[in-house]
């Protein structure tokens, strides 16, 4: 099924080229030509992608990129692209900030607009991709515990076991964070019946940058991490468990929340992880420049 496209551009001529180009591309299309109309058009098409223009009638590009992310979580992933031609950097850095995934500038080049269409929705496919094949690592840990029984007599470590697939696991930062999780992972089971819910939130985009920076690339990449850490501990309760993985990759099992519960937060959290490392200023221009953050 070809991907649906949003393009919202209060310019009919350029919007019209725009669609033609998406079309011969074998893109399904649709249309709008104000912010407004443009939101109303994401939550009753649900697009793939949005193209959005920023100077714009009734609402602007930066006022609706406000509000779907404001207001909307459930669309937290969902790829929008900017058509400016205010792409100066300041101007970059703002969009960014409220949740930008790139920008293009006009008069538009449709062999760059394409290639970055394909590599956003790429992005967006390898991403639930590792939904399918990867467990966050708490999980494993927990299915190496000895049952533990619900007050109900089911096995509570035996039904995790049936929610869960195979993954990769990785060693925890520090000695001794694994045991503890594990424990404090059997108690959350048992408590819960049988369910508990995990989530992911991991900084990616940085690979581009890595080779760029050299020996600076080691320094920078802790202070991220160590920022979104912060960031993640100041959002979970008492009772959550949170693990740091080698790979950069934030896992975390939320006591008491629902899975739709567990979504939004896991959402909220990497929108203010990414806000708090563009703020940062001792985090090298480089990395904010490409930086985003996905949850699960």
């Amino acid at each position: 099924m070809a991907a649906k496209i949003l393009c919202i551009d209060d310019e009919p001529d350029l919007r019209e080229d725009v669609v033609e180009e998406l079309r011969d591309a074998g893109f399904e299309t649709i249309e709008a030509g104000d912010g407004k109309a443009g939101l109303d058009a994401i939550m009753s098409h649900k697009p793939d992608l949005v193209l959005c223009d920023i100077t714009m009638p009734v609402m602007d590009g930066h006022d609706l990129l406000r509000e779907l992310r404001a207001k909307h979580p459930e669309l937290a992933e969902l790829p929008f692209i900017f058509l400016s031609a205010l792409a100066d950097r300041d101007h970059v850095i703002a969009g960014k900030k409220l949740g930008a995934d790139d920008y293009l500038t006009k008069p538009i080049d449709y062999q760059l607009m394409l290639a970055t269409i394909e590599a956003r929705l790429q992005q967006i496919e390898r991403m639930e991709a590792r939904k399918q094949e990867q467990l966050v690592k708490v999980f494993v840990a927990a299915q190496n515990q000895k049952p533990v029984s619900s007050a109900g007599g089911s096995d509570a470590s035996s039904a995790l076991r049936k929610e869960a697939a195979p993954a990769t696991s990785v060693d925890p930062p520090q000695a001794g964070g694994l045991e503890a999780s594990k424990a404090r992972i059997g108690e959350l089971v048992g408590k819960s019946g049988g369910t508990v819910v995990a989530g992911r939130v991991q900084v990616i985009g940085l690979e581009e940058v890595k080779a760029e920076l050299g020996e600076q690339w080691t320094a920078s990449a802790a202070r991220v991490t160590e920022v979104a850490e912060s960031t993640i501990r100041r959002r979970l309760s008492s009772s959550d468990v949170l693990e740091r993985t080698e790979s950069g990759e934030f896992l975390i099992c939320f006591a008491s929340l629902s899975e739709s519960e567990a979504a939004f937060k896991a959402r909220s959290i990497a929108r203010e992880v990414r806000e708090k490392i563009l703020g940062t200023k001792d985090i090298d221009i480089k990395i904010k420049d490409v930086c985003e953050v996905a949850s699960e």
